[in-house]
């Protein structure tokens, strides 16, 4: 007979959580930068109690996606 406290476990869905330092050093910008994108609404987070925000990696990738450039877009005024 199974225990009716148990907790089954999640099957992983192999996405990874990032904290906002991760995301800093990353990006190598400010903690306020990131919390500025997240209170626009520009980056989903995960408020996990009063003091624990995550973001979800895929999230990340997604909001660094929207900048990639290729051809002679790329290499506009790399040389001014």
């Amino acid at each position: 007979m199974k225990n009716q406290n148990t907790v089954t476990p999640a099957q992983p869905t192999g996405r990874r959580l990032l904290t906002l330092e991760t995301v800093t050093e990353r990006w190598d910008c400010s903690r306020r930068y990131v919390e500025g994108l997240i209170a626009s609404g520009v980056l989903p987070a995960l408020k996990m109690g009063k003091r624990m925000t995550r973001l979800r990696e895929a999230d990340i990738e997604a909001y660094e996606n929207r900048f990639l450039v290729r051809g002679p877009q790329a290499l506009a005024g790399a040389n001014a």
